[in-house]
């Protein structure tokens, strides 16, 4: 219940904090007080890009006017001039079989005109020669004659208006009889698509030949002539034009009347509007404006200039205008649900994918504190360009004390938070995310001295890269024009991305001390020799002591191969049984001479092997060591089975029934795969050891391995530790590497002869079988041969 308060207080004092950042940040800042008309006594310049969509829609508008403005399009159309030349050519045809008709009708009327007349003459002759003639009166034979002639002068079917207009233009009018065949003729011209006249039916009958396929060919090329000229509509002028081009022809007046009447009927435009192709165009050209943006630091508003409408939407588009509370309340609302959202996203990423940071209260308070810090630097640092803002700190140092994939997390949720802190923009968003992340995937060779150049100076040009990158993106064609500002502002960025891992180096110790983080200083500590715990279990526990040495080299080689960290698995290996600093005669490596648990109970021996992860604990809180060998100390082994009492105990047939549970460890099984790497290093270690004086072949020593192993993980002690089959093999082949080359078979010396054994010892070889039999070292700058020099020295060893 203490740490989740803890956790919940933490939680509402980091939304708290966001909350009142971006309140008072640049996103939601105060902001100018200008109204349209206002006269402003500075520059105002632009705190970032945006769009003029006032001037910007005054270029669509303009656009789009020129676009309805323009001209529709016209397409030349073949298909209509042929078929306006076909139809002139078939009316000349039409009227030329008329012509034909009316010769041929004429022809036939001639004939019978003249047979008639023969007739009469014949019968004339007749009457005559019967004598009949010369008892008339001749007057009454005129008279009688007379009737006829004028019958046969005057036809019967004539058209008076015909006849009167042929005879008033001086036309021969042709006498004829048969009514039907002249009236066929004419009926001929109803059907024709051109109104004629009487008097231009006439004329065009009676014409020459040669005139009409004179006025025919006049007409054709005419037509040919207008075509080509690509008329778009026949209006007056295209009409004008086909009546002048027949006055100034070489036919008559009245053959230019008929031919103007037949072209009048069938001209077409032929270079119609095509309505497609002028959509498509005035689309074009209405799409054809400028879109007008205001970069930053542009000047929207000059000294002592009127702020615009214009000018005011810009001021407003980019933010640089305080509105009042009550404009800023539904916007506020939203970030604060989006940044809401990105809080619980990250707890529930620490809740299903670091359980035990549930229980770190440190770990929770070094995140909360390190957002916090950042959150008020760049606070503080206001409007500053995005390049000299710290944030790439936090991925650092969160990937350095936490792990990687929480580094990524993180830095993405505070990039996003505090966009609305710093009135953030694309780049803004652009350059954090990439560098973030590669700054955070960076940060675990600053681990390693000898690479923290290198490390600082791969952030550096990280940054330049980047910043140009996004500056490109951004800029677009503009690049090409400002690169110099580009390389400046790259510049900055990637002295940025060097101070950063400078800042990160030399802040661990702030960070080790007030929260108990491990840093790379921190690891060489403890892994020292001269550290005050591994003395003392020199000195109280040697054997001990030795076996952590080579369980720390078993797990940190283990972890190491299952990409685990070998840091920690080393620094636990080394500390995992300091508890038994308590009682080191009553564990076996400890072992002088005879054995205390041959005298004790099984029960006793099980609660002294026990306590000494209690002491160990113990140790571990008053020396502050951290959490991570705390850990490591209270699960190296698990629930398993002190099976060498348990047989014990189950050999000396006591009365009451054995509890299995009282010869377990009662503590946590692994919870991580440095602390499994430790667990499984020491029962190895201690396994081997104990059968290496029997092991007839390496093949014994790696069976044994896997088959302690395999024990271990079928109790159930490997089932929350995060590993998986393939990390269990690869454990078993790296133990099985480290004791084959620490276990080697070694070649027997050959024992010395007698005559040998008797030879005179030297000084040297007397000194040496001296030190191995006292187990006193002679002092140095002392001689070892004797002499003076040499007698003051034993002197002086015998005295202390």
């Amino acid at each position: 219940m203490k740490i989740k308060l803890i956790y919940v207080i933490l939680i509402s004092v980091v939304f708290l904090t966001t909350g009142i950042a971006i309140a008072t940040g640049s996103y939601f800042g105060d902001g100018l007080t200008l109204k349209v008309g206002d006269r402003t006594t500075v520059n105002i310049r632009a705190t970032g890009t945006v769009e003029n969509k006032i001037a910007t829609e005054r270029n669509r508008a303009e656009a789009a006017r020129r676009a309805q403005e323009m001209k529709p399009l016209n397409i030349h159309d073949v298909a209509i001039t042929n078929r306006v030349l076909d139809n002139v050519e078939a009316s000349f045809n039409e009227l030329a079989k008329i012509r034909a008709a009316y010769v041929a009708e004429r022809e036939r009327l001639s004939s019978a005109q003249r047979l008639a007349e023969e007739r009469e003459l014949e019968r004339r002759a007749t009457e005559q020669s019967a004598g009949r003639l010369s008892q008339e009166d001749p007057a009454a034979g005129e008279s009688v004659t007379e009737p006829e002639s004028a019958a046969a002068a005057e036809p019967e079917g004539e058209i008076p208006e015909a006849t009167d207009a042929a005879a008033a233009a001086g036309l021969t009018v042709v006498q004829v009889t048969d009514e039907t065949g002249v009236y066929e003729t004419y009926k001929m011209f109803e059907t024709f698509p051109v109104a004629l006249t009487g008097f231009q039916q006439q004329y065009l009958l009676q014409m020459p030949e040669s005139s009409f396929e004179e006025l025919k060919e006049k007409t054709l090329t005419i037509t040919t002539e207008i075509l080509n000229q690509n008329i778009s509509e026949i209006d007056s002028r295209t009409i004008t034009a086909v009546r002048e081009e027949f006055r100034w022809s070489s036919i008559d007046e009245d053959a230019t009347v008929i031919g103007y009447e037949i072209v009048n009927r069938f001209l077409e435009p032929n270079y119609p509007v095509d309505a497609a192709l002028t959509e498509e165009q005035r689309v074009k050209i209405a799409n054809e404006y400028e879109t007008v943006t205001v970069r930053q630091d542009e000047i929207i508003v000059g000294e002592y200039e009127i702020v615009t409408d214009e000018d005011y939407a810009v001021l407003q588009s980019l933010g640089m205008l305080n509105t009042g509370l009550r404009d800023k309340m539904i916007p506020m609302a939203g970030v604060f649900i989006l940044v809401a959202a990105l809080f619980v996203a990250c707890f529930m990423y620490l809740v299903f994918y670091r359980k035990k940071s549930k229980n770190q209260r440190k770990e929770a308070i070094l995140l909360c504190t390190l957002y916090v810090v950042i959150l008020i630097i760049v606070r503080l640092l206001g409007d500053v360009p995005y390049q000299f803002l710290p944030m790439l700190l936090l991925p650092m140092l969160v990937s350095v004390f936490v792990d990687l994939r929480t580094s990524i997390l993180l830095n993405l949720c505070v990039t996003f938070t505090l966009y609305f802190v710093v009135n953030g923009n694309m780049e803004y968003l652009l350059f954090y995310t990439a560098s973030g992340t590669i700054i955070s995937l960076m940060a675990k060779y600053t681990t390693e001295r000898n690479k923290i150049f290198l490390v600082g100076t791969l952030a550096a040009l990280v940054n330049f890269v980047l910043s140009c990158a996004v500056a490109m993106i951004t800029e677009r064609n503009n690049a090409l024009i400002i690169w110099q500002d580009i390389l400046a502002t790259a510049g900055f960025a990637a002295l940025n991305g060097m101070l950063t891992v400078i800042v990160c180096i030399g802040s661990l110790p702030f960070w080790e001390t007030f929260f108990g983080v491990v840093t790379p200083i921190k690891l060489l500590d403890l892994t020292n020799p001269t550290n005050l715990l591994l003395r003392r279990m020199t000195i109280e526990a040697p054997g001990t002591y030795h076996h952590s040495l080579i369980v720390a080299n078993l797990a940190e080689t283990a972890a190491y191969d299952i990409g685990a960290d070998p840091h920690a698995a080393r620094v636990g290996g080394y500390y995992h049984d300091i508890g038994k600093l308590k009682f080191p005669q009553y564990f076996a490596e400890n072992l002088a001479g005879e054995n205390p648990h041959d005298n004790m109970d099984p029960y006793n021996s099980v609660q002294v092997i026990v306590s000494h992860i209690a002491y160990g604990l113990t140790l571990a809180a008053e020396y502050r060591l951290p959490q991570f060998i705390r850990d490591i100390i209270k699960e190296h082994h698990g629930t398993s089975l002190i099976q060498f009492f348990y047989c014990k105990a189950k050999d000396s047939g006591g009365e009451k029934p054995l509890d299995e549970s009282d010869f377990r460890y009662p503590y946590v099984k692994p919870q991580s795969r440095e602390s499994a790497c430790v667990m499984l290093a020491d029962t190895v270690e201690a396994a081997i050891r104990s059968m290496i004086p029997r092991v007839k072949s390496v093949d014994e020593v790696e069976e044994q391995i896997r088959t302690l192993i395999r024990d271990k993980l079928q109790d159930g002690q490997l089932s929350d530790s995060c590993l998986s089959i393939k990390d269990v093999d690869i454990i078993g082949e790296s133990f099985f590497r480290v004791l084959k080359g620490m276990y080697h078979e070694r070649i027997p010396y050959p024992k010395l002869t007698a005559e040998e054994e008797d030879k005179p010892e030297t000084p040297i070889r007397s000194e040496i079988k001296r030190v191995f039999d006292t187990g006193k070292m002679p002092r140095l700058g002392r001689s070892a041969t004797g002499g003076k020099s040499g007698r003051a020295g034993s002197a002086g060893a015998e005295r202390r």
